[in-house]
């Protein structure tokens, strides 16, 4: 599951939520914008005692006390399932707007590289200035891996594949899917992720090596709109994952 859940002090119950949904379980938890600082992390540890979490935040170069604590922005985080910790590595690749884990199985042929990022987004300075150079630690981490791992690239890319007009930050995206051998799913519904009152896009992505047989049946759902009707706005788009390291086969996008 990849969720922008924009604060979890705020939102950690519609996470909860999310995570206790016995009809649609998740294994592990791809969240962007937690909004928590270093000496906070701890917080995603004690919304659901079944799940661990690897978080980076915005301060971890350099810590902000908690009297000098600004409105909370940014921030990652992979949270997984306790049951799956054995099989799991946190990699220490990306800055604070990435995270990767490495899953080993004996059923599976390659690990699998699952990246979470959290891109930047318009109005932060020009492409070049602040897109670009996350790019350029995606890239790395792909070159490092692409040979020897099944790659998943998951998160809010801030750009989109089917927008209706030239976008920079949507070339860039573009360019670099092309350069890398990276696509979409096949069956991924085109169908936008992110709504607000300037209007709609779809921006969050599951993406994946070209001839990747890792990741089927993409659907699109709405599971927080039953839990609280302002929460409409994220998507639930569900990949299964065939062999995976538990008996359960399913990772969950929430866009």
């Amino acid at each position: 599951m990849s969720f922008n859940i924009q604060g979890v002090t705020g939102n950690g119950f519609y996470l909860d939520e999310l995570l206790k949904n016995v009809h649609s379980p998740v294994d592990i938890v791809c969240l962007q914008e937690h909004w928590l600082l270093a000496f906070e992390k701890k917080k995603l540890n004690s919304i659901n005692g079944q799940f661990t979490s690897f978080t980076r935040s915005i301060d971890d170069a350099v810590p902000i006390s908690p009297v000098q604590r600004p409105r909370g922005y940014g921030g990652i985080a992979i949270l997984i399932k306790k049951s799956l910790m054995s099989s799991a590595t946190k990699l220490q690749d990306g800055s604070e707007r990435i995270q990767a884990v490495e899953i080993k199985s004996a059923a599976q042929h390659k690990p699998v590289i699952i990246i979470n990022v959290y891109m930047p987004s318009r109005g932060q300075g020009t492409p070049s200035e602040v897109y670009s150079p996350v790019l350029e630690e995606l890239s790395e981490l792909v070159t490092k891996f692409a040979n020897s791992h099944e790659i998943i690239i998951c998160g809010d890319f801030n750009a989109s594949f089917n927008r209706g007009y030239a976008d920079s930050q949507d070339i860039l995206f573009m360019k670099f899917c092309k350069e890398f051998k990276l696509r979409t799913p096949a069956d991924t519904p085109v169908k936008d992720t992110f709504h607000h009152a300037r209007g709609t896009s779809q921006i969050d992505h599951f993406i994946v090596q070209e001839g990747s047989s890792l990741l089927s049946n993409v659907k699109l759902r709405n599971f927080l709109q039953a839990i609280h009707p302002t929460m409409s706005r994220y998507l639930q788009s569900y990949l299964s994952i065939c062999p995976w390291p538990v008996t359960r086969k399913v990772l969950q996008q929430t866009l």
